[in-house]
């Protein structure tokens, strides 16, 4: 073979590998030889449908946008030997060009010859638009609004109504306001003074502060804006509430799944000496009825006057919630005791003593005098002591007629007293009442003045399952009704001198 021939083939392979690969692109190639000559692609199809390819495989031209967003660009020229383009890709969602919505910069881009800035935002820029009124309604997801100097005209949602804002330039429309709703969240409210139309869950009435005639979308009373997309991110106030404990924080709007989440609220406890304000009172380390003194990391509650910290086993953020009574302390001996008002079994027969016991060795005495006045042939006198509180039988009493408190010491404990005179009159069973005491009796103690000072202390049983700082209260009677004549006894246990 000649060198010119051989010259002449390696000219042409080169020149050929430089035109394939200049070709190359999105298409895959076909079979075949090589046309003689390049044959142009045909056009895309629209919102961005593939272009035809040539026998040289040139990528379809890009699709025209519509009202909505374009698909994809054009797909690859198809046939040739070498592979066609790809076609450009379509444009955005924006509306045809003079349509209503479709961007402008003068009037003679609108179909409507009416190119306006309906926005808030420089970045919408102007816009075609068309008039309106309640007999010319706006497109969907369109409202009526009368824009200074160009009366009323269609604006787009925009999905406005309920965005957030501070003030109403936030707001993304002309005519929107900016406004606070029952709740205290602050939200665009679209304006409805034309067609005086909501949508629902608002009312179309003058915000504060605005001109006659200028109203706006306002929600309804008590209610707030939902979580959506045009709130995402948004924060909104939260309590959690333990019991009568309410702590506040913040939750924020996913608008993608339009809910309000993670309420960065503390769960309410009961104060405790730890420098937090466990139970979002506004104060930090104020347990109830009490102070904290700290030492380095070591915390102690100490007990406001008038109170403590009873029963002992109590978890320190209950703080010291048992009152001590205001007789104590000094009051809560034998020797020293509460006096009572005197009772008589004729006039004031009936009295009772309320308190609390706030510690395991507290006793509370009280001393009271109960009378036996004369009476013409008969003795009524019936003392009775007795609880009228004493919840889940946490508290008993000792009694001692008389004075003298050395007798506390074996004095047994009881729940009811009763010291009374009656006996049988006449022979007959049954026949119970009471036996005249007459002038020659004076020696029968039944007949004798039965007047007696009572010392009564009330402790904690010893046998209470729970110890608590309850209430307990008791009742003294003077003429407390007959007792069981047959047997003196019967009417109570008491400590002291007993009437036969």
């Amino acid at each position: 073979m000649s060198l010119l021939r051989l010259a002449f083939r390696f000219s042409l392979g080169a020149a050929l590998a430089t035109w394939g690969a200049s070709c190359a692109g999105g298409g895959d190639s076909s079979a075949g030889d090589p046309p003689p000559v390049e044959e142009e692609g045909g056009e895309g199809g629209e919102s961005g449908s593939s272009g035809k390819g040539g026998s040289s495989g040139k990528g379809g031209a890009s699709g025209s946008g519509g009202s909505f967003p374009g698909t994809d660009g054009g797909a690859s020229g198809s046939g040739g030997t070498f592979p066609g383009g790809g076609g450009d890709s379509g444009s955005g969602g924006s509306p045809p060009l003079g349509s209503f919505g479709a961007k402008c910069s003068g009037s003679d881009d609108c179909d409507s010859k009416l190119c306006v800035e309906t926005g808030n935002s420089k970045a919408l820029n102007q816009i075609c638009t068309q008039t309106c009124d309640a007999s010319t309604p706006c497109p969907a997801d369109a409202h009526c609004v009368n824009i200074d100097k160009q009366g009323p005209v269609c604006v787009p949602d925009r999905e406005s109504q309920c965005g957030v804002c501070i003030k109403d330039t936030d707001c993304l429309n002309q005519g929107d306001r900016c406004l606070v709703s029952g709740t205290g969240q602050n939200y665009c409210a679209q304006d409805c003074s034309v067609n005086e139309s909501c949508p629902a869950g608002y009312e179309c009435k003058a915000p504060p502060g605005a001109l006659q005639g200028i109203k706006v979308c306002t929600l309804l009373a008590n209610t707030e804006c939902p979580c959506a997309p045009n709130r995402d991110k948004n924060e909104r106030p939260c309590v959690k509430k333990v019991d009568d404990k309410v702590c506040g924080g913040f939750e924020i709007c996913n608008g993608s799944v339009g809910a309000y989440e993670g309420c960065s609220a503390p769960d309410p406890a009961p104060e405790s000496c730890d420098g937090k304000d466990n139970d979002c009172d506004g104060k930090i380390d104020n347990p109830p009825n009490g102070v904290c003194q700290c030492d380095g990391n070591n915390c102690t509650i100490q007990c406001q006057a008038g109170f403590s910290r009873y029963p002992e086993s109590l978890p320190e953020s209950a703080g010291c919630p048992c009152a001590v009574d205001a007789n104590e302390p000094g009051k809560s001996t034998c020797a020293d005791p509460q006096n009572v008002l005197e009772l008589a079994d004729t006039g004031t027969k009936t009295t009772a003593r309320a308190g609390t016991l706030s510690s395991d060795d507290d006793v509370d005495w009280y001393r009271i005098v109960i009378k036996d006045n004369p009476e013409a042939g008969t003795n009524s006198y019936h003392a009775r002591i007795s609880f009228e509180e004493n919840p889940d039988n946490e508290f008993v009493f000792q009694v001692i007629r008389g004075t003298d408190c050395a007798l506390a010491a074996t004095a047994p404990t009881l729940t009811s007293y009763d010291l009374c005179v009656n006996f049988q009159q006449g022979a007959g069973a049954g026949i119970k009442g009471l036996k005249t005491c007459g002038e020659n009796m004076v020696d029968v103690p039944r007949c004798q003045n039965m007047s007696s000072t009572y010392l009564v202390g009330v402790r904690r049983s010893a046998s209470a399952v729970n110890k608590t700082c309850n209430k307990y209260k008791v009742k003294f009677e003077a003429d407390a009704g007959a007792c069981d004549i047959n047997s003196f006894d019967a009417c109570g246990d008491q400590f002291g001198p007993k009437a036969p």
